[in-house]
């Protein structure tokens, strides 16, 4: 794996030296459906996602029951909150989507190195005032209809894909999942994109998701 052109392509490759990654990282690869840690463990890594997608569930068991949280895709730091509390314990479940790599950092050599190097602690800001307006958003809208929840979902995603220039949603989404996500039924989340393909708004290949037009989909959250 060629990791300093994974890292640069993700725009993260000035957060941390070459050194700190050698000596104190560790990249591992999960097959999908894999628990990557479970909720209520005690935070020992930090995780960097370098391809692929992570999904945060209520249970390791993914079932009728089960509360999706969120999706994390490449460039998304997992165990962040560790930065603000300094002793955690995951509040979720993390599973892979798909085959996934991930860069591993101790937690305390990276709360170290936030101290050290402005840039990683400004992209850890960062990316925790972005869960913060998710939560935010997801309270606000969850009374609004199918349609603007997962028009507010798409956008927002494609918002916190930090450092890639793409307007696909970089993650294999199945419509069951992504439906419990924004709280709907399957079966209207799949109406609604065969409909917005229809229209040219989006395309849907091979579960990911092209953003065509989203001018379409803030007028549709603005109406």
């Amino acid at each position: 794996m060629d990791l300093k052109r994974i890292l640069s392509t993700l725009g993260m490759d000035l957060l941390l030296p070459e050194s700190f990654i050698q000596n104190f990282c560790k990249v591992i690869h999960l097959d999908p459906r894999q628990v990557l840690f479970s909720k209520g463990d005690q935070v020992e890594f930090i995780y960097l996602i370098l391809f692929g997608s992570i999904r945060f569930q209520s249970a390791e068991l993914h079932n009728e029951d089960t509360v999706i949280y969120a999706f994390k895709s490449a460039g998304s730091f997992l165990g962040i909150f560790t930065y603000l509390e300094k002793t955690h314990f995951h509040t979720a479940t993390a599973v892979s989507m798909e085959s996934t790599s991930i860069l591993q950092i101790p937690v305390e050599h990276f709360l170290n190195a936030t101290e050290l190097y402005p840039s990683l602690r400004d992209e850890v800001h960062r990316q925790i005032a972005f869960n913060f307006k998710e939560l935010q958003f997801d309270r606000e809208i969850q009374k609004s209809s199918t349609s603007v929840r997962l028009a507010h979902f798409l956008i927002r995603t494609l918002s916190g894909q930090k450092g890639l220039n793409s307007r696909s949603i970089l993650m294999k989404l199945t419509k069951k999942d992504l439906a419990k996500r924004i709280g709907s039924e399957p079966e209207t989340v799949v109406r609604l994109l065969s409909k917005w393909g229809r229209n040219g708004i989006i395309k849907n290949r091979n579960r990911m998701i092209e953003v065509c037009k989203i001018e379409e989909l803030t007028k549709l959250i603005n109406s």
